[in-house]
C-alpha cells in the first residue's frame, strides 16, 4: 500500500540523513468510467483519490514523524485526468470533476501544485483538455479547458460546473 510505502521510504530516508523529498501524487478516480469523480468511494480507502486527499494531507503527512526540519514534505499532485463517458453531459461532468479536484486540493492547505495530465485526448482515451483528431492534434476544446485555464480567476466557473454542481448534491 501507499501508506506501508511512504511508512519504510520515510524509515530509510532518516537512517541515511534524511533530506527533503516529497511526494508526487497520481490521484485517479477509482472507476475511470466515472465523469463525476465526487461519488468516486476512493476504493474504501485503499486510494488517494480527490474524494481522501485528506487521509495523505491531513493523517499521515502531517504527523510530526514525516516532518523534515519540522516542515511539512512538499506535496503535488503530478497526474490527474477525467475520461469522458458517454452521456449527453459527460463534458460538463469532466469540467466539473476538475473543479472538485482542484478545490479539494486547495482546501487541503498542503498540496503544491495540481497538474491536469491529459492536454488532449490520446489513444482513444477521451480525457484531454481538448478533443483530437486522427493524428493526436488538437481540435477542439472542451469546457474543461477553459474552465481549468479560469480556475484560480475571478471568473465566473457557473458556465461550465453549474448544471452537474445542481444535479448532485454531494459537492
Amino acid at each position: 500500500s501507499a501508506k506501508k510505502f511512504l511508512s519504510d521510504f520515510n524509515k530509510h530516508a532518516k537512517l541515511s540523513g534524511n533530506y527533503p523529498w516529497g511526494v508526487a501524487l497520481s490521484t485517479l478516480a477509482e472507476s475511470s468510467d466515472s465523469d463525476r469523480i465526487w461519488y468516486d468511494n476512493a476504493g474504501g480507502g485503499k486510494y488517494i483519490t480527490p474524494v481522501n486527499l485528506t487521509a495523505l494531507t491531513g493523517t499521515l503527512l502531517s504527523s510530526e514523524e514525516y516532518r523534515y526540519g519540522g516542515e511539512l514534505r512538499h506535496i503535488i499532485i503530478s497526474d490527474f485526468s477525467v475520461e469522458l463517458t458517454n452521456s449527453d453531459v459527460s463534458e460538463q461532468n469532466q469540467a466539473a470533476s476538475i473543479a472538485y479536484a482542484y478545490y479539494k486540493a486547495v482546501e487541503t492547505q498542503k498540496i503544491d501544485a495540481f497538474f491536469y495530465s491529459a492536454q488532449v485526448d490520446k489513444g482513444g482515451i477521451k480525457n484531454g483538455l481538448r478533443e483530437a483528431n486522427d493524428e493526436e492534434i488538437p481540435t477542439e476544446a472542451r469546457p474543461a479547458y477553459t474552465l481549468y485555464s479560469l480556475i484560480d480567476s475571478d471568473a465566473a466557473l457557473d458556465p461550465y460546473i453549474g448544471s452537474a454542481m445542481k444535479k448532485d448534491s454531494d459537492w
